[in-house]
């Protein structure tokens, strides 16, 4: 028997959205503790900036509006290269195209208001977007070739930076046609 096709919109967050986001991210961290690791936490002041640089966006469920998925973009001031944040799906959802959907809706989003963007994914080891990632047309690139302003976000405790062993986290960028 086919698995039934599921249905869901994505679109850019709105300032409404906030408190449905957050509380989306509590409860999948608390459904699965190894998100946690692959993510930063997200404040209200975060979401907001995100959301006014258009920058946000969520997959809704068309008969409830329910989140089911997040993803933001950052650029990095120094170096103006966007970064595609860590996207947070539904457990009950995963599998099914949702990070992949929201992927390509920011990157398409980010192309065509700047075709020149460098687009990046910084990856944890925890991370499950690897694989989508490739699929996306992403290569990884080698440490020595990241902006230092990346390792902000690093522990400073296992970070490659400052240990000068392999932390296990990977930068990819979005191959250029």
């Amino acid at each position: 028997m086919l698995k039934e096709q599921l249905q869901y919109a994505v679109r850019p967050t709105a300032e409404r959205d906030i408190p449905s986001i957050q509380s989306f991210i509590d409860r999948v961290l608390h459904a699965d503790p190894k998100a946690e690791l692959a993510i930063e936490p997200v404040s209200v002041e975060t979401l907001q900036g995100w959301i006014e640089k258009g920058h946000s966006i969520v997959a809704t469920l068309p008969d409830n509006g329910d989140i089911i998925g997040h993803q933001a973009v950052d650029q990095w001031p120094e170096s103006g290269w966007y970064e595609v944040r860590t996207a947070l799906g539904d457990p009950e959802y995963r599998g099914q195209g949702v990070n992949t959907d929201l992927k390509k809706y920011v990157i398409k989003e980010i192309l065509e208001s700047d075709p020149d963007a460098v687009i990046s994914a910084f990856t944890h080891p925890e991370s499950s977007s690897r694989g989508i990632l490739k699929n996306l047309d992403f290569e990884e690139i080698p440490m020595e070739d990241v902006p230092e302003e990346f390792f902000e976000l690093c522990n400073p405790a296992r970070c490659v930076k400052a240990t000068s062993v392999d932390c296990g986290c990977k930068v990819f960028v979005l191959k250029k046609p």
